[in-house]
């Protein structure tokens, strides 16, 4: 008591009550989860109204169910806003052997690169392991562009780790899935790229104004802005100097598979359908969403107030149909161009990508992995806040759930790993989808085991085996991206005036 009342007199009276809230708090949230009376497992269902849990009921796998969003909600075939038609059991038709109820399977190839950088946010070996999970692992067709040397080997040694004959693959997913790899390594540096020639100087000097300059570099600005060139290109050298023609290609960044996965037959070609059916005529583009743009600035921002600085598009995968690539590729220089004209920062892709988007929203459709109207968010937050324990009147049921969502980090979709790459599970048939859920699981078991005594007293096992069943990750509906605009912005909102289109680009290679 001497050793407490010669400490607290020195502490300031504002510190010591938060100090005591802090304690108060802590103390709280232990005491009321272990009073809360055991949840039962199940999954969520709707029932006259009222959100309850079901053992009996399965979790929705297909791409989402449409949901309402005002006079802009509409079929998959409506041409100008347009949520997946199917309902959350609808299943992906694909090269997983479900067969394709709607014809040929679409052609489907995967862009990416891998060149040396002086600064960079991970080491060497991590994106040689990040390699080896992709490059060993997606049986799709890839283009991959990097330099002679090194890097070619690595990225070599790592694509012919494929397995040439897997017998569950032939006997359960394609006996022809034999993938088309393509290592282009014309281009000895990124700045040799040709709407990049040239602008090594600038891109260095625009550094100074990166407010990520600490992990940012010249040679990352000029590869994420070759991504649009690359795609493009690929798809063209693909059918002149292979014969090969696709019918969608994408742009994936070589360390996206960054956990464990079990993915192969990736992405899925009946996703890939469902993703652009009723919109193939307008050759949209597909490009993850983190976040929509904030209503004030989203909806004051016009065409030359610069690239939108904001984190809503997701730069590691975007992709569409030819024509619609062509088009992207296309615009993104052309405002690439004119930004760095005008002295503005171009370095990040994202920004630029955002602005675009922002101009003309119907040409994109996208996934938000956090969208607060998708079904698939409101089920699980349902749950999480309105579980009903054996005794629905217990003071407690929806606290302990608070708890349990709280210090197992809920996700807004689940236990999806990693929401920013969200889109993996996204285009992953059901089977495949099933498979990372189960993983997802196991490795949410083992971290729980690892935790020690004051998990297990803090949150029982009941409560956390309730956890694992209920927030198995969900699959959301794509959007068009003028439904996301429409909805922050309000229905009377129209893009801003795009006029920068009519300036003629600088011939590539000039």
């Amino acid at each position: 008591m001497a050793l407490i009342s010669s400490v607290l007199p020195r502490l300031p009276k504002p510190r010591l009550v938060l100090y005591a809230c802090v304690i108060s708090l802590a103390c709280g949230v232990l005491i009321f989860s272990r009073l809360g009376l055991e949840l039962n497992g199940g999954i969520l269902v709707k029932d006259d109204g009222s959100w309850a849990l079901n053992q009996d009921s399965t979790l929705g796998d297909g791409l989402g169910v449409g949901y309402d969003d005002g006079d802009i909600q509409a079929d998959s075939g409506d041409d100008e806003g347009f949520n997946v038609g199917g309902s959350a059991g609808s299943k992906g038709k694909g090269k997983d052997g479900d067969g394709d109820a709607d014809g040929a399977e679409p052609r489907i190839l995967l862009v990416t690169a891998l060149y040396p950088l002086a600064k960079s946010k991970h080491s060497d070996e991590e994106y040689a392991n990040w390699l080896r999970m992709f490059l060993s692992r997606i049986r799709s067709d890839i283009y991959f562009y990097s330099p002679e040397g090194s890097m070619q080997k690595q990225v070599e040694k790592a694509a012919s780790a494929l397995p040439a004959s897997d017998d569950d693959l032939k006997a359960k997913i394609n006996p022809n899935s034999n993938r088309n790899f393509i290592l282009n390594t014309t281009y000895p540096n990124v700045f040799a790229v040709p709407p990049l020639k040239g602008l090594r100087e600038r891109y260095e000097k625009m550094h100074s104004i990166d407010r990520e300059k600490g992990i940012h570099g010249a040679e990352l600005y000029a590869v994420w802005n070759a991504k649009a060139f690359w795609l493009d290109e690929a798809l063209k050298h693909s059918k002149q100097s292979f014969g090969r023609e696709y019918d969608y290609a994408f742009w994936i960044d070589a360390g996206s598979f960054r956990h464990e996965h079990t993915y192969s037959v990736w992405p899925d070609t009946g996703r890939v359908k469902e993703i652009f059916k009723g919109v193939e005529k307008q050759e949209r583009m597909f490009i993850p969403i983190s976040n929509a743009p904030s209503p004030v600035a989203g909806r004051k921002w016009k065409e030359e107030f610069g690239p939108f600085d904001e984190d809503v598009s997701e730069g590691s995968f975007l992709g569409g149909s030819p024509n619609a690539i062509s088009w992207f590729s296309h615009t993104f220089y052309t405002y690439h161009d004119r930004y760095l004209s005008m002295n503005y920062f171009v370095g990040k892709d994202q920004t630029i990508f955002n602005a675009i988007m922002l101009l003309f929203p119907t040409r994109f459709v996208t996934v938000w992995n956090h969208d607060p109207l998708a079904p698939a968010i409101s089920q699980l937050r349902t749950a999480l806040v309105h579980n009903p324990a054996t005794n629905p009147q217990s003071p407690f049921g929806s606290v302990t759930a608070k708890v349990v969502s709280w210090l197992k980090g809920a996700a807004a979709l689940g236990n999806c790993r990693d929401d920013w790459y969200y889109y993996h599970f996204f285009l992953a048939s059901e089977r495949e989808q099933e498979a990372m859920r189960d993983l997802w699981e196991k490795e949410e078991r083992e971290r729980d085991g690892e935790k020690g005594w004051w998990w297990t007293w803090a949150v029982s096992e009941e409560k956390a085996e309730w956890w694992r069943v209920n927030a198995r990750c969900r699959a959301t509906s794509r959007l068009g991206f003028e439904q996301v605009t429409k909805r922050q912005f309000g229905k009377e909102w129209v893009p801003p005036k795009a006029g920068f289109l009519n300036t003629r680009r600088v011939e590539e290679g000039e």
